[in-house]
């Protein structure tokens, strides 16, 4: 891509014998940029918003050089995961904030050093596993996004803390999660339990926390499962967990 503005696309698998095999002076939203390949600066060039580059051949973020009048001029780079690129993860020149990579960066502000902690990247899954320090690290950029690059609303309460906060790359954590609505009722207890749409959660229960039984297996949609358990009912007290299926 040269020069263009894309919204929730994966750039992978592209060679250059320049600069720029994914993104070349191009603005980005939600974009991963992965798998790409250039003699100089493979990654992303541009502008990017809340992106995952990451496992690129050649550098990850570089600085744009206009080869005409012999200019450079600095990518900028918001809320994005720039990690485990060969040939550095960004040049001297780029502005990082709220990002995660590694090193710390010296340019920009609220960025942080680490592994993302993706769920696989072998297999080209780059969401966020529940101990990720991009949960909530990243800053608001509403007047820009509203979505991740899969549609769920951002931004969302990654880490359960009570403040819904942007969090870093492509892909906004989801966590599998009891809300607060939770009742019992004659017919037993009944409870609501989101996670990602599309995707089924297991539901288990426990009377010590020690010992667990099955109770459920649902899908969950995009507003989320209400479940009734008349088992409740005979019960002293009930402890529930829910967990993603594969």
């Amino acid at each position: 891509a040269h020069r263009c503005t894309l919204f929730n696309c994966t750039l992978s698998g592209n060679v250059s014998n320049r600069a720029g095999g994914g993104a070349y002076d191009s603005t980005l939203y939600n974009c991963t940029v992965t798998g790409n390949w250039a003699e100089w600066g493979c990654g992303a060039s541009g502008t990017l918003y809340n992106c995952t580059v990451t496992g690129n051949g050649g550098g990850g973020v570089i600085t744009l050089y206009d080869c005409w009048d012999g200019t450079y001029s600095p990518s900028t780079v918001y809320n994005s995961i720039v990690y485990n690129n060969s040939g550095g993860n960004y040049d001297t020149n780029t502005v990082l904030n709220h990002c995660l990579t590694i090193p710390l960066p010296t340019n920009g502000v609220g960025n942080i050093a680490g592994d993302p902690r993706f769920v696989n990247a072998a297999a080209g899954d780059f969401r966020l596993l529940p101990d990720s320090p991009g949960i909530d690290a990243g800053t608001n950029l509403a007047h820009v996004l509203t979505t991740d690059s899969i549609g769920l609303p951002r931004p969302l309460d990654g880490n359960n803390d009570g403040v819904a906060r942007f969090d870093i790359g492509a892909y906004e954590h989801n966590p599998y999660r009891f809300t607060p609505s939770l009742r019992a009722t004659t017919d037993g207890f009944v409870f609501t339990v989101r996670g990602e749409p599309g995707k089924s959660v297991r539901i288990e229960r426990s009377r010590d926390l020690i010992h667990w039984e099955f109770a459920g297996e649902v899908p969950i949609p995009a507003s989320g499962q209400t479940l009734v358990d008349p088992a409740a009912i005979t019960e002293p007290f009930l402890f529930y967990r829910a967990m993603r299926m594969p």
